[in-house]
């Protein structure tokens, strides 16, 4: 059995909005700070999605864990691409008190896996979807 490192605990969803013309054309029309910061908007909004399911699985002993489940913001990038985002984070791999989450969520050589994220991002992939979309056009309006 593979051991779990920090290295393969990430987990991720790319979302791709495609076929709404509105969105498109308004999208266009944005300067490129203001974009970034109606896409980062959009993925936490899609993010906290994922974060409520995340949270209704994970496996609760102390309650350390399911309090550490948080959305943060992606590192931005210094380029002029649009490429902001939003993930859940179980603190940190290396401190906090849960430091232990990818264990859980792929299991040690004595504990089996108790995954809570990977089936919280099967489950929730329509819902962070429409999150995203919904949220980028009311932003465009």
């Amino acid at each position: 059995m593979p051991r779990a490192t920090s290295k393969n605990t990430r987990v991720g969803v790319n979302v791709t909005v495609t076929g709404d013309a509105e969105v498109d054309r308004k999208f266009a029309e944005t300067f490129i700070f203001e974009a970034r910061k109606l896409v980062r908007k959009a993925s936490r909004a899609g993010a906290k999605e994922l974060l409520k399911e995340a949270k209704a699985r994970v496996p609760v002993r102390t309650g350390v864990l399911k309090k550490a489940l948080k959305v943060r913001a992606l590192k931005r990038s210094r380029f002029n691409k649009i490429s902001p985002g939003a993930r859940v984070i179980a603190g940190s791999p290396a401190r906090g008190p849960a430091y232990y989450a990818h264990m859980v969520e792929f299991g040690t050589v004595r504990m089996r896996a108790r995954p809570f994220l990977r089936p919280a991002m099967e489950e929730t992939k329509a819902a962070v979807k429409a999150a995203f979309r919904d949220t980028l056009k009311e932003l465009l309006k």
